[in-house]
């Protein structure tokens, strides 16, 4: 990865570590359900804008196949609005957003498993060992907010 790819990871890492921070702060004054339906609306809204600007591109290229359209709405619908209700209710309810944080956060271990299983790449020797750290991590989390 080159370094610019390098800075544009830190800098997403760092808005999605201050996601959760955002989000509790936010349910000091807006109930959940309000939370998704304006976070919806604003995303809605993003979206529009982003193919407004993209229109030309998009009008040329409207036609996919089925089954990816089909991909793009398993992914929407499950692993983003599904994923987005549960991770703001979970912030909702509980009181250490750091520990849901860390849980949530793990989510390298698990593409690393899926892309294993499911698209065949291989593993190195540094994402095994990577896979046990994030483990470990996780442990040391439970295990300390447990006292």
């Amino acid at each position: 990865m080159d370094k610019f790819g390098i800075v544009i990871a830190i800098f997403i890492s760092i808005l999605w570590g201050l996601n959760p921070i955002l989000i509790k702060h936010i349910f000091k004054d807006v109930d959940l359900i309000m939370y998704l339906f304006y976070s919806n609306i604003f995303y809605f809204l993003c979206s529009l804008i982003f193919s407004l600007y993209y229109w030309n591109h998009i009008k040329t290229n409207i036609k996919i196949k089925s089954r990816s359209l089909f991909y793009i709405a398993i992914n929407m619908i499950i692993l983003v609005f599904i994923t987005n209700l549960l991770y703001a209710y979970i912030l909702d309810i509980h009181s250490k957003s750091s520990i849901i944080s860390a849980v949530v956060y793990s989510a390298p271990l698990y593409s690393l498993i899926f892309a294993y299983f499911i698209l065949n790449e291989k593993l190195s020797a540094y994402s095994i060992f990577g896979i046990f750290f994030i483990v470990t991590g996780l442990i040391l989390i439970f295990v300390s907010s447990n006292k």
